[in-house]
Order: structure tokens, then C-alpha cells, then sequence
């Protein structure tokens, strides 16, 4: 499957869980989309097949993995 697929799952997860759950405070918009992702990860595993899901999970692990070096952790940033 290409990023395209992937883009346009999370778009339609983003849509239907906006709309069906409203934050009650602006701050609590993280929770959508949190369950857009979820709800994102869940359809491609069923459309990909687990082994492939496996794979671009660990791809995507290893990216973040490879852009977090070098900088300061959440934790020395303070709160927000």
C-alpha cells in the first residue's frame, strides 16, 4: 500500500471522529485525534495484513527513532 492510502484513511478517521466526538475545551482536541490515529492504525493492520503493518510500524519507529537524537527530552522542556 502506498502513503496515499495511508493519508487518505487518517483523513477519513480525522472526519468521522470530529464528528462524532467534540472536545469540550480547545485543549482537549489531542484526544480526537488520538482516536483518528488509533482508529487509522486499526483499518490499515485489517487492509495491509499484520505483517505488513508490523513492518511500516517498525519503519516508522525507526524514523522517529533517527530525528529524536540529538535533542532535549519533554521532560527538560517544562510544561506547557
Amino acid at each position: 500500500l502506498d502513503r496515499h492510502t495511508r493519508i487518505l484513511v487518517r483523513a477519513v478517521a480525522e472526519q468521522w471522529s470530529g464528528v462524532n466526538i467534540v472536545a469540550k475545551e480547545p485543549s482537549d482536541a489531542w484526544i480526537i485525534s488520538g482516536i483518528a490515529g488509533y482508529l487509522a492504525d486499526i483499518f490499515m493492520k485489517k487492509l495491509a495484513g499484520n505483517n505488513q503493518y508490523r513492518w511500516e510500524q517498525r519503519m516508522a519507529a525507526e524514523k522517529i527513532y533517527d530525528l529524536d537524537v540529538d535533542r532535549p527530552s519533554l521532560a527538560q522542556q517544562g510544561s506547557l
